[in-house]
């Protein structure tokens, strides 16, 4: 399956966004420490993903979910 070009609900472009997408977040996975999180309902930390899709500008959540959800299968 080819990378998105367009968002399926709102037509926005894509596909010049996701080579940085994939190269910016496996830096971000690779630079983070593995200590542990404590959760509660008042401070929930950002994930890398959350952090480029908003480098970005991608604020709404049908461009997101693209993005999100989209694995190489070939």
């Amino acid at each position: 399956m080819p990378i998105p070009i367009r968002c399926m609900n709102c037509g926005n472009v894509l596909s010049d966004l996701w080579r940085y997408y994939q190269k910016r977040t496996a830096e971000l996975r690779k630079g983070g420490s593995a200590s542990l999180l404590v959760l509660d309902e008042t401070k929930l930390p950002k994930t890398p993903e959350g952090q480029v899709l908003d480098e970005l500008g991608l604020h709404r959540y049908c461009c997101r979910k693209e993005l999100l959800t989209y694995r190489e299968t070939y």
